[in-house]
């Protein structure tokens, strides 16, 4: 496998775990599972001190939490 192919592996498996993810906590936002601010405030405190991905992962949970955001409006729109 070469250097690409894997990047373009590992590139369709966080994205699908993003989609799952995103999946899951809307799924229990509508059960009334969790407290929506409280996981949106947590996810974008997240940090990795000295990961040399931590630039990567901060802008990844930023863009669930604004995904997640975008689609509760879509679900709640009073909100």
């Amino acid at each position: 496998m070469t250097t690409d192919e894997r990047l373009l592996k590992l590139e369709g498996q966080v994205q699908a775990l993003a989609q799952a993810w995103l999946h899951l906590a809307a799924t229990s936002e509508t059960a009334g599972g969790h407290n929506p601010d409280g996981l949106n405030s947590a996810l974008r405190q997240q940090r990795w001190p000295g990961a040399a991905f931590e630039p990567y992962a901060q802008a990844m949970l930023s863009e669930l939490v604004d995904q997640l955001e975008q689609a509760r409006q879509h679900r709640l729109p009073e909100r």
